[in-house]
């Protein structure tokens, strides 16, 4: 990474290649490896220092991060066969939903998992499964003034 003295620009080339440093630019670190990140690799959380966004990066990729983003973590996949299902939550905007089947799955820095990866049921022609819904919401009671 390169910035400028002048202006305060930072830049990032990528090689392969030869890079030549202008006149009021100085060297922030020397050459950086790129993280390459396979299909099944743990997905990397990227965080942008200006705005304080994160985002999730997976493979396969050759992942060079931009001047102002750094590698705050990272996330394993969730492995899920044909038959296993996981409850799912945005811990942002409360919604939960469920994810089902074959999947190599990578959560968003915002989501969590409830509970834990389970496996469905197979029901055979003669037989049932009774369900319940479980309410977790308290209810408040409604006043009239």
């Amino acid at each position: 990474m390169a910035e400028d003295e002048a202006s305060g620009q930072l830049r990032i080339v990528e090689g392969p290649g030869l890079v030549l440093l202008g006149p009021y630019e100085v060297s922030k670190a020397g050459p950086l490896e790129k993280s390459v990140l396979g299909p099944s690799d743990p997905a990397l959380i990227i965080t942008d220092r200006s705005s304080g966004q994160s985002r999730l990066v997976k493979g396969p990729v050759a992942f060079v991060p931009g001047p102002l983003e750094e590698i705050t973590g990272h996330v394993a996949p969730i492995t899920l066969t044909k038959s296993q299902y996981v409850r799912l939550q945005d811990k942002l905007s409360g919604k939960v939903w469920i994810e089902v089947g074959e999947k190599l799955l990578f959560l968003e820095p915002n989501h969590a998992v409830i509970g834990k990866v389970s496996s469905a049921y197979a029901l055979k022609a003669h037989q049932y499964i009774r369900l319940q819904a479980i309410i977790r919401h308290a209810l408040t009671p409604c006043l009239s003034p």
